[in-house]
């Protein structure tokens, strides 16, 4: 897991507006390299098999009913480092009687996280449209 969240961090540096769908199937490609498996059409195939597998990994068991209880009493912003496409699938899994208020993806921001880029991108687009900022390493909740 090491090896493959330091190459999957790697890529996502070196090619920060690539769909995420690229981004793992290079990923599986230079892990599989590492590990001195022969490259060839069925490598090939794998990799854009686990590539367009995303749509299918399932969610956490408590994650939609935590997500719902939340929504009762907050805004819901997603800040995710897929694109948009990829995102519509699960949040079409996540949203059961509930709307997410916000989607933000790393396609929008052409960066993937922990770019700082992307957490300024969403922090400015809450401001703009909640009035929520952050001051001095606090959030100002000047709209509640």
């Amino acid at each position: 897991m090491e090896a493959y969240e330091s190459i999957e961090s790697d890529l996502q540096v070196q090619n920060p507006t690539a769909l995420y769908s690229f981004i793992l199937a290079e990923t599986y490609c230079t892990l599989a390299k590492r590990l001195n498996l022969p490259e060839n059409d069925q490598l090939k195939q794998a990799s854009i098999a686990f590539a367009n597998s995303l749509p299918e990994w399932p969610v956490f068991p408590d994650t939609i009913s935590a997500l719902a209880r939340l929504s009762k009493h907050f805004s819901l912003i997603v800040l995710s480092n897929v694109d948009r496409e990829t995102f519509a699938h699960t949040q079409k899994i996540l949203e059961q009687g509930f709307k997410f208020d916000l989607v933000i993806t790393a396609q929008d921001v052409g960066s993937y996280k922990p770019n700082p880029a992307n957490f300024e991108h969403m922090l400015e687009i809450v401001k703009k449209k909640y009035g929520v900022e952050i001051e001095r390493g606090t959030v100002n909740l000047k709209r509640w």
